[in-house]
């Protein structure tokens, strides 16, 4: 705690305690999913205060543009090339058409990765608001399994050898980087809604 004066020297902590390139940018994303607490009451008043690091850094609340600009500001004091991406995101609130969103791409060992700082700090919900819940699910998952959720207004970030299309990512079942983690395929269906007479019927390759 007693280097919790400035982005910077949080940064450079972490730097000087962490060697391994992958760990150290996973610190980073630890710092900030686990110091900063989801601004619950701005989100569902779809009124937002300033979300700049410095901002947030002092805050220790933000919204999902806060986080990424967060983890891209600690990157940058210690020379990690950690961007800021922008798109939309979907959830299951709002599988169908989507919403905006921020999160990250970050460069180790000269391959670009992704990670989602907002996604792994906890959950929100109108009622209870902001739930803290840690988790590594969106740190560095496979480009395929990121792109369920999140798509990139630039196409490039989505990292796929043949990107792929909004509607083809809001017809995509929304499944969760811990089914792909478990060894699972959905096989059918392969779309996010789908009409049936009699019962529904899933077939999963385990």
């Amino acid at each position: 705690s007693s280097v919790e004066t400035s982005i910077a020297s949080v940064a450079q902590y972490i730097a000087q305690q962490e060697k391994d390139p992958f760990l150290r940018v996973k610190a980073l994303h630890d710092y900030v999913a686990d110091r900063i607490a989801y601004d619950a009451p701005s989100y569902f008043a779809g009124e937002y205060p300033p979300q700049d690091a410095e901002t947030v850094f002092q805050r220790r609340v933000a919204v999902c543009a806060g986080y990424a600009k967060l983890l891209e500001a600690l990157g940058q004091a210690i020379g990690e090339e950690i961007i800021y991406v922008t798109g939309d995101s979907r959830s299951s609130t709002s599988d169908l058409e989507g919403q905006s969103h921020a999160w990250n791409a970050a460069k180790v060992n000269g391959r670009w990765y992704l990670i989602d700082a907002t996604w792994d700090s906890g959950s929100v919900d109108r009622a209870s608001g902001f739930s803290k819940s840690y988790r590594t699910d969106y740190l560095f998952p496979p480009a395929e399994v990121m792109g369920i959720t999140h798509f990139p207004e630039d196409s490039a970030w989505q990292l796929r050898a043949q990107p792929i299309s909004r509607g083809e990512f809001l017809r995509q079942p929304i499944l969760r980087p811990q089914f792909f983690a478990d060894g699972m395929k959905l096989l059918s269906p392969v779309r996010s809604q789908t009409d049936t007479t009699g019962n529904a019927t899933l077939q999963i390759q385990n």
